[in-house]
């Protein structure tokens, strides 16, 4: 029996949290940076909870850090923020992404239906690239 026919000819998914399961390396990544970074600039002061590192997924970083360390001026801001993008990467290149499940299934099935998927997300392009590569989302992306 023939599927059902897909009613649009496209689908954009977002990056982080739809595709990519960010939980398993931000949180952990941004602790070691910001730790690292404190201790570099000297400060003493608790770090962000989990939940409070998720909570600025999908922002521009910038954006995030500035409500996560409203206490810091902005060079010290810059130098913690530096510092999780370091730990981040360090952490992707470990090999510490993963999909979140289903997502190869449900683009495979999309693909297989003849549907175009694209990827909107305000990350950056080295991430995005580094995701597209080492996650194998590139072979589906149109």
């Amino acid at each position: 029996m023939p599927a059902t026919p897909f009613p649009f000819d496209a689908v954009i998914f977002d990056l982080d949290g739809t595709l990519v399961a960010t939980d398993r390396f931000w949180s952990a990544a941004a602790r070691a940076g910001a730790r690292r970074a404190f201790g570099e600039l000297g400060l003493e002061r608790e770090l962000p909870t989990a939940r409070e590192w998720m909570s600025i997924v999908g922002l521009p970083l910038d954006v995030g850090f500035a409500g996560l360390f409203a206490d810091l001026d902005e060079q010290a801001r810059g130098r913690v923020m530096a510092a999780c993008v370091e730990e981040e990467e360090n952490a992707l290149r470990a090999g510490g992404a993963a999909l979140i499940p289903g997502a190869t299934e449900a683009l495979a099935t999309l693909a297989e239906r003849g549907v175009k998927l694209g990827i909107a997300s305000n990350c950056g392009q080295a991430y995005l690239d580094l995701m597209l590569a080492d996650l194998g989302l590139a072979r589906w992306i149109d």
